[in-house]
């Protein structure tokens, strides 16, 4: 879980907003964001989203974790700066 090259958060899958459980440091260094403020959020990570994260892929990467199934979703994130 701790490889330099891995940036990832863990989401609990029986919860209803699938919150997240675990963030590694690699997303932490990653995104700005410190562990407390992405524990327990949702784990489509909506703090991530900016005017350019499409609302189409969010939704098809919802509606896999909804369905549990196997999705390949591009998404486009943002920084806790905004970058």
């Amino acid at each position: 879980f701790s490889l330099p090259d891995r940036s990832f958060v863990v989401g609990n899958a029986q919860a209803e907003d699938c919150s997240v459980i675990f963030v590694n440091e690699g997303f932490c260094t990653m995104s700005g964001f410190a562990r407390a403020d992405v524990m327990q959020k949702s784990c489509l990570c909506p703090f991530l989203h900016g005017d350019l994260t499409s609302e189409s892929a969010v939704q098809q990467l919802q509606d896999a974790l909804t369905h549990t199934q196997e999705a390949a979703v591009e998404l486009l994130y943002y920084k806790k700066d905004g970058q």
